[in-house]
């Protein structure tokens, strides 16, 4: 059983049923049919290696069908000089153009890729919060059995579900994984919209400073407006934000002004205020807001608590990169190893006529995510 509804769960589901031998899944969550909210970006190069790697596993379209915009390069505003250099004293607008392919990941469509498969999905919710090491509340919600767990829905008629394996994939505010070290985290916050606009500053090719043609990674100056109505100059200082820009189409532009880390972490009023004021210093308005995305990323941390029966995928497994909130690559390319050490844990049983042990297969599993490779990189 895979409990969750994003990426995470559903790369997993999609390698496990693509796999040779093929074993029973079940996906368990109440909004496994709704669409996908976050706008997601990945470096292209980055894309059409997991594109390749997922085609070679038999599931195929991630760059085709699993990306929808493509941008031929990327700029940076850091406020540099024009000759390059930043000044503690003077703020400058070079335009710092990286080299580098980006695209947005296609939220539908890595979704339709990732549902070819043929598991099941039940539309319902599993009950219970972890409050210790595989104790969980309210009692009997999630009960391990000596050769499988069994969870109990949120349905009317509290229906159960029994597996050998059970993964959460449900994000980094999981109930059913214990990630000790937390109060550690900061916290990476992002106001988006997906708009139209007007204004002097809009032209065939540029919105502001920002070049239609390309998608602006970073833009971290705050001189034009960190004085404006309601914002402290200070404070845009000291607690710095960026807009990242995907210019989608002729009429539609994403935006997203976002705190890379804090803690306290900022609040989405703050960002929204700062993205009026940012774009309002570079002549553009918004008209029509089509599409707002509220996005909340925990960020550090530590790692799933050891001896969990419960194997966490994605950010549920803490595998947010600590510096810059991005997880979407990192999940699925993690999942190749999590969908093969399941495979294995199954058939190693069956080939051995041995008793299956779902907590020697867990620590295994959680183990070919967590190596310690990968560890001394965090």
């Amino acid at each position: 059983s895979i409990i969750g509804s994003g990426p995470a769960a559903y790369s997993l589901a999609a390698l496990l049923t693509a796999s040779p031998s093929n074993p029973s899944v079940v996906l368990l969550s109440q909004n496994a049919n709704k669409r996908w909210m976050p706008n997601y970006g990945c470096w292209a190069e980055e894309w059409e290696v997991l594109d390749e790697l997922y085609a070679a596993r038999g599931i195929h379209g991630l760059m085709d069908r699993g990306s929808d915009v493509h941008w031929e390069d990327t700029d940076c505003f850091f406020g540099e000089t024009s000759h390059g250099v930043l000044s503690r004293d003077v703020e400058g607008s070079h335009r710092r153009t990286i080299g580098r392919e980006y695209v947005r990941v296609s939220r539908r469509g890595l979704k339709e890729v990732f549902c070819d498969g043929t598991y099941e999905i039940i539309c319902q919710d599993v009950s219970g919060t972890a409050v210790n090491t595989n104790v969980y509340m309210p009692p009997g919600s999630i009960t391990f059995h000596e050769s499988y767990t069994e969870l109990t829905l949120k349905d009317a008629s509290k229906s159960t579900v029994r597996a050998k394996i059970v993964v959460d994939g449900t994000g980094a505010e999981s109930s059913f994984t214990i990630r000790d070290g937390r109060e550690k985290e900061g916290y990476q916050i992002a106001y988006g919209i997906e708009c139209n606009v007007d204004g002097p500053g809009v032209t065939e090719s540029m919105v502001g400073d920002y070049d239609r043609q390309k998608m602006t990674l970073f833009d971290f100056r705050s001189k034009a407006w960190n004085n404006a109505d309601g914002l402290h100059d200070h404070d845009a200082v000291q607690k710095p934000t960026f807009n990242y820009v995907m210019p989608l189409s002729k009429e539609v532009i994403f935006f997203e002004e976002t705190s890379l880390v804090a803690n306290p972490a900022m609040s989405f009023q703050e960002c929204k205020d700062r993205l009026r004021d940012r774009l309002a210093s570079q002549n553009v308005r918004i008209t029509n807001v089509l599409e707002e995305e509220f996005c909340y990323i925990p960020m550090g941390g530590g790692l799933p608590r050891k001896g969990q029966r419960i194997v966490p995928v994605g950010a549920a497994a803490g595998l947010v990169h600590p510096s810059t909130g991005y997880q979407l690559c990192r999940c699925p390319s993690s999942n190749l190893a999590v969908c093969d050490q399941i495979v294995f844990e199954l058939a190693h049983v069956e080939d051995l006529n041995q008793p299956f042990d779902p907590d020697i297969a867990a620590a295994r599993i959680i183990g070919r995510t967590w190596t310690p490779d990968a560890i001394r990189r965090e």
